[in-house]
């Protein structure tokens, strides 16, 4: 498996909604961006680049639901496939944090402990990668969420950000433009699908 790059799958889901609906099954309004996205990342793990899926967990029957919309969608049948690396992430799309916030009782942390993965566990699951792709949804929250997290705390010094807004969901243009400059600030990069592939 190649360490050099590394792509960051967040909330696919995401993939299934409409109008903030959440879709049983291929969309047809979406069916191209769809087709990228399956053709993108089975090139990754055919190029042997490792794919860290961050699913979102809030409860087992929500969660069994999303499950069923991707497994009817055989563009999302890659999600299903063994080398994907799958965690949860929390609804923000980031882990949870290293030290327990004082609000949150011991009994909570230790439960959260048990679904979430912290900053830490997954600073350790992509040290060695020199770039960090994200793909997936929402782009102007949680894949903007997950990425300031990773900027500030788990990117180690030298790691490069990007993120491929083609095969990304977004539906507010508007808070986008706002969210936009802060990554811009920070150094995350964003490019397009086929210079991508040129860091695997």
């Amino acid at each position: 498996m190649s360490n050099k790059t590394i792509l960051n799958l967040v909330h696919p889901y995401t993939y299934k909604q409409k109008d903030r609906s959440y879709i049983i099954g291929p969309i047809e309004e979406f069916e191209a961006r769809d087709k990228k996205v399956s053709e993108f990342v089975n090139y990754a793990l055919n190029s042997g680049v490792k794919v860290l899926c961050h699913e979102m967990f809030d409860n087992l029957i929500d969660q069994g639901m999303r499950e069923a919309g991707m497994r009817i969608d055989q563009l999302f049948k890659f999600l299903f496939d063994e080398r994907v690396i799958t965690f949860n992430t929390t609804p923000a799309g980031v882990p949870i944090p290293n030290e327990r916030p004082e609000i949150i009782s011991s009994k909570t942390w230790s439960l959260l402990n048990q679904i979430y993965i912290s900053e830490r566990d997954l600073k350790q699951r992509v040290c060695e990668a020199k770039n960090l792709l994200f793909i997936g949804g929402m782009l102007e929250c949680c894949v903007s969420n997950s990425m300031g997290v990773f900027s500030d705390n788990i990117a180690t010094e030298g790691q490069r950000l990007f993120y491929i807004p083609e095969l990304c969901v977004s539906y507010d243009s508007a808070h986008w433009q706002t969210i936009k400059p802060k990554l811009d600030s920070r150094g995350i990069q964003s490019i397009s699908s086929s210079e991508a592939i040129g860091l695997f």
